[in-house]
């Protein structure tokens, strides 16, 4: 595990995932990001990240069925980034395999507690805001 943990943001809005890897950037984190379910699978034959912050809407895929994929072949904590706010949605996704499930938009506290939940499942600390 490196000094800085690699996150992979998935989602097909340009304005959803920029504003999102930026403020991880700023809190030295290594990002990464894709547009579609094909880009993050380009990425995870080649790139290993500590964490995946996966858009359930995306064009090419249902984020739900990926996050039971990748929980499936992967170690990497997944958490679930959607405009479904429904408890059962949210039940479905932890049940699938995800590690947080976020509602978008969402505060920055929020994202921050995710992302301490998922750097702590990957064995990394980030305390710092």
């Amino acid at each position: 595990m490196s000094a800085h943990p690699s996150i992979l943001v998935v989602d097909d809005h340009r304005k959803v995932r920029e504003p999102l890897a930026l403020y991880l950037r700023r809190h030295d984190f290594n990002v990464m990001t894709a547009g579609d379910a094909a880009q993050m699978w380009s990425m995870l034959a080649h790139t290993t990240f500590d964490a995946i912050v996966l858009d359930v809407g995306l064009p090419d895929g249902n984020g739900f069925d990926l996050c039971q994929t990748l929980h499936r072949r992967m170690n990497v904590p997944v958490i679930l980034l959607t405009a479904l706010g429904e408890a059962a949605d949210r039940v479905r996704g932890l049940d699938l395999g995800a590690d947080d499930y976020v509602v978008s938009p969402s505060s920055r506290a929020n994202w921050w507690r995710a992302f301490t939940v998922c750097c702590a499942a990957a064995g990394c600390s980030r305390t710092g805001r």
